[in-house]
């Protein structure tokens, strides 16, 4: 639960997407809203790939066999999510090829903020620079709207609820 011990790498990761998103003006209560539905969707890991668990904060053998294959290795899905957020389907084939036209990695937190600011949906571009200029409220609020306009999972309310909480702790942090 909230305050729970959150491992190193994930708190180091979270700190270097504080420090680049404060630096662009994004309130902390945003921020934190963000976060709190990224260690949801991928413990705060931008090498993350939907599905393959035990491999964290690094492309180990399956992560780069899923990427071989362009991320279809999701049954249902054309291309499984990836990164921070888990980009998937059609976003998945967009940070690829945004990230291989600047000559960044994808799987680093900066090719992944970048993209989000500039390369992503313009939708979802729009909803991630309002939350620089506007603030949500509270780290709660943030995560939900950050949710509901951005990562629109199928997530349940007690999952909506462990979004939420985890904002809160990335706020207190």
């Amino acid at each position: 639960g909230p305050g729970a011990d959150v491992p190193a790498n994930t708190e180091a990761n979270a700190r270097a997407a504080y420090s680049v998103l404060k630096t662009w003006g994004m309130p902390e209560e945003n921020i934190a809203g963000i976060l709190g539905n990224w260690s949801q969707e991928s413990g705060v890991d931008p090498t993350s790939v939907e599905g393959i668990y035990n491999e964290p904060y690094q492309i180990g053998p399956r992560k780069q066999t899923a990427w071989d294959g362009n991320f279809t290795h999701i049954p249902g899905q054309s291309h499984g999510g990836i990164g921070l957020g888990q980009w998937s389907n059609g976003r998945t084939t967009m940070l690829l090829d945004y990230a291989k036209s600047k000559n960044l990695d994808w799987y680093t937190i900066k090719a992944q903020l970048a993209f989000m600011a500039e390369g992503d949906s313009p939708g979802d571009v729009a909803v991630f620079k309002d939350m620089i200029k506007t603030s949500q409220g509270s780290p709660s609020a943030a995560a939900l709207h950050f949710h509901d306009k951005w990562e629109r999972s199928a997530d349940n309310a007690s999952q909506l609820q462990e979004r939420k909480a985890d904002a809160e702790m990335w706020f207190g942090k």
